[in-house]
């Protein structure tokens, strides 16, 4: 097999992470959440249909799914690879700005979890992943904007009116640490089951 499959979150953002060199090495590159989930955004005709092709070529012979379905699978690796390596530039650049919002969920692993237990089964699985992967990433652009909007309140407020909104930020960067750990969370998982085809096809 050409990809290898990823064990970790880290492992997964590295694989996309050569995808990302277009985007940094830009004259402006993006720095802030809001301008890396538009990016993910765009790619998200290309995850879709990339799950929805290896779902079709299902229940084939050994030969043909050796030979047609596993490189099907690496691509589509390949490209949640490169979803999680965008998403996850969205975190560490909120992250920068308030380290004490990785407190507040218990991150991408223990969504990823859940997900492969409730998902393994399951003959076909691109739906689910792109629904779930859509509404959370829209769920991340809503928080990103809030919270964008509550930091423009503190910039506005005189000094002794900044108590209220300096409260909303803490919140408003919590919850979009929560949506991006649950966007990774869902692409690891997603990765995981992939990687157990693969291995399948293998054997």
């Amino acid at each position: 097999m050409g990809v290898t499959v990823p064990s970790s979150l880290a492992d997964l953002t590295r694989l996309g992470a050569p995808d990302l060199a277009h985007y940094l090495e830009r004259e402006h590159p993006p720095q802030s959440p809001l301008e890396w989930l538009g990016i993910a955004v765009a790619h998200l005709p290309e995850l879709s249909a990339r799950a929805r092709t290896a779902d079709e070529v299902h229940g084939w012979s050994r030969t043909q799914k050796v030979s047609i379905r596993a490189p099907l699978l690496e691509a589509l690796l390949g490209t949640l690879g490169t979803a999680a390596a965008i998403v996850d530039q969205a975190r560490q650049a909120l992250l920068e700005r308030y380290p004490d919002c990785l407190e507040a969920d218990g991150g991408p692993e223990g969504y990823a979890d859940l997900l492969e237990a409730a998902h393994r089964s399951a003959p076909r699985r691109a739906d689910m992943m792109i629904g779930g992967h859509t509404a959370f990433l829209a769920g991340a652009i809503e928080a990103a904007g809030a919270l964008g909007e509550a930091e423009l309140a503190i910039a506005r407020a005189r000094r002794w009116e900044r108590v209220d909104p300096a409260r909303t930020v803490e919140v408003r960067s919590a919850q979009l640490h929560g949506a991006l750990s649950n966007v990774l969370g869902g692409l690891l998982a997603y990765a995981h089951l992939i990687g157990e085809d693969i291995a399948r096809l293998s054997d």
